[in-house]
């Protein structure tokens, strides 16, 4: 467990999840690291069971979930169980004390939600975001203003040039969203842009337009997201 990393100060380390319980049984901390694999309980049982005391006797403790190896569907199944966010061995420092300090100062919310969207569209996180940028939270900002003021017109070039049968604006176009949405983690809205720059460099406009109309849905719920979160913080 690693509590307040800001300046490097009281890291508690144990061996197991039972450990971990016993522990928080008497001291407090600011965020708990959780190996995914321990013995005795693995880190899934040991939130379950952090959860449900708290769900008893309030609060929340932050927890970040560490795993051997990032695998599709990793981050949802940590979020389902009740942990904040989670990290991937092999682990860099930086983006660790970035991670648990972001998480133990609630500087940042791991998910955000916003009225009217659904599931998938409020599961953003935005932690590993925070943590490429060194914990920095106003260039963070800046990076979320830069989408609500360019993505919406880039989504309006991307169909524009489509419907003109221009590959080149359509490859520029979708590279400068690829480029906007990549800075958080949106891998449906990455994957269409790329698509429609790969279309653009090709002049391929088969089928075009449905991506455009996808992409430009899973802007408009990373825009919603984004606005939802500076509105609130």
């Amino acid at each position: 467990m690693y509590p307040q990393l800001r300046f490097a100060a009281l890291v508690t380390s144990v061996a197991s999840g039972q450990q971990v319980l016993d522990l928080l049984k008497h001291a407090k901390f600011d965020a708990v690291v959780l190996d995914v694999q321990m013995p005795d309980m693995d880190g899934f049982e040991t939130t379950a069971l952090i959860r449900k005391k708290e769900r008893l006797a309030g609060g929340h403790i932050p927890i970040l979930a560490m795993t051997a190896y990032a695998m599709k569907g990793d981050r949802e199944r940590c979020l389902a169980a009740g942990m904040d966010s989670y990290i991937a061995k092999p682990i860099s420092s930086q983006e660790l004390c970035a991670l648990v300090e972001s998480l133990a100062t609630h500087d940042l919310v791991g998910s955000a939600s916003a009225d009217g969207l659904d599931k998938d569209a409020t599961d953003y996180d935005f932690l590993p975001a925070l943590a490429r940028l060194e914990g920095d939270i106003e260039l963070l900002r800046e990076q979320m203003n830069f989408v609500l003021r360019d993505a919406p017109e880039l989504v309006a070039k991307v169909k524009s040039a489509i419907s003109q049968g221009d590959g080149k604006a359509l490859q520029l176009a979708a590279h400068r969203l690829k480029g906007l949405v990549s800075n958080f983690d949106v891998e449906k809205a990455l994957k269409s842009a790329t698509d429609l720059e790969s279309r653009g460099q090709e002049g391929n406009f088969v089928g075009a337009e449905m991506v455009c109309d996808e992409l430009a849905q899973q802007v408009k719920q990373l825009v919603d997201v984004l606005e939802s979160y500076i509105a609130n913080h």
